[in-house]
């Protein structure tokens, strides 16, 4: 554990590369760039990236309350009668509609704030942007 410690704040000290010079930190980027173009990388921001797990995460939990809504559906179609089974049926539906209507709103702002965010323009319906 402590040699993993160590390798991360080495990271982290050669992270903050304007300590040691410009002439340094031009090398460590050349390096980078030479890297990642090699490996068929391109160079994403931390900003992007958590954009992309915030919006995966999104998607599965939309997927999650639509499993959710058909698992209620099995439970209402075979309870044969049965009120309580039809009632927690009910309530399990009525819970993954209004989670799949939070879901379908929270991904929704999601999406316009992120790429008003990284774009700066806000998206138009036909896919271009407004003009700033």
């Amino acid at each position: 554990m402590k040699k993993l410690m160590s390798k991360i704040y080495l990271t982290m000290a050669l992270a903050t590369v304007p300590i040691f010079g410009e002439d340094l930190n031009k090398k460590l980027s050349n390096q980078t760039g030479a890297f990642a173009n090699g490996a068929g990388l391109q160079a994403v921001r931390l900003g992007q990236v958590v954009a992309n797990v915030i919006m995966a995460f999104l998607s599965i939990l939309g997927l999650v309350f639509i499993g959710l809504i058909v698992y209620a559906g099995y439970l209402w179609m075979t309870a044969r009668g049965n009120k309580d089974r039809v009632e927690k049926a009910q309530d399990i539906l009525k819970s993954a509609i209004w989670g799949i209507i939070i879901t379908l709103s929270a991904y929704s702002i999601a999406y316009f704030v992120l790429n008003y965010a990284f774009t700066g323009t806000a998206p138009t319906p036909e896919g271009g942007s407004y003009p700033q």
